[in-house]
């Protein structure tokens, strides 16, 4: 059981810590304010990210039009990554919650 609390939740709650811990300056404004908008969207990058890449590839254009795909690949890997993450939370609680009620109410 702690091996699957590790993966299950520990596992994502710690990537989207240490992102929010590296990424400060991005959100962070000069006078201490935070911008939750670009937090939440990269915090969710490492969730959405790998498979963005599939459905819009930068090929046979030009430099300003890749940059253009691969900032919105970013984006919409963010946003999407965001409820990746809020449902492997959700999901890994719920099977933590179903595992201890399993063995509290186990029959020997």
């Amino acid at each position: 059981m702690a091996k699957e609390f590790f993966k299950r939740l520990a596992v994502p709650i710690i990537i989207a810590l240490l992102t929010a811990f590296f990424c400060q300056p991005l959100y962070l404004a000069t006078d201490g304010s935070c911008d939750y908008a670009i937090m939440w969207i990269l915090i969710g990058i490492p969730f959405g990210i790998k498979k963005m890449f599939i459905w819009l590839v930068p090929s046979k254009c030009s430099i300003a039009n890749a940059a253009g795909i691969i900032v919105i690949n970013i984006l919409v890997g963010g946003l999407i990554g965001i409820f990746v993450f809020a449902f492997r939370i959700a999901s890994g609680m719920l099977y933590m919650i179903a595992a201890i009620v399993k063995t509290v109410f186990r029959r020997d």
